[in-house]
């Protein structure tokens, strides 16, 4: 929600030390989306992806998809 990506690293860090899953920590994105609107939740979710690993470059260049 605007915040700077090593936050949201850091914050995806902690959620994932407290047990939260991949999938539960992306949830919470569409949860806030009504509240926080969805430009941000789009512009959060390529830190989100990265601060889980995701390689999103990877995912990009790759035509048959995951």
């Amino acid at each position: 929600t605007g915040a700077p990506p090593v936050c949201v690293a850091w914050s995806t860090g902690r959620a994932l030390a407290a047990g939260a899953t991949d999938e539960e920590i992306t949830d919470a994105l569409l949860a806030i989306a009504p509240v926080v609107g969805l430009g941000r939740v789009v512009c959060a979710a390529p830190d989100v992806a990265v601060a889980l690993g995701y390689d999103i470059e990877a995912a990009l260049n790759d035509p048959d998809g995951p």
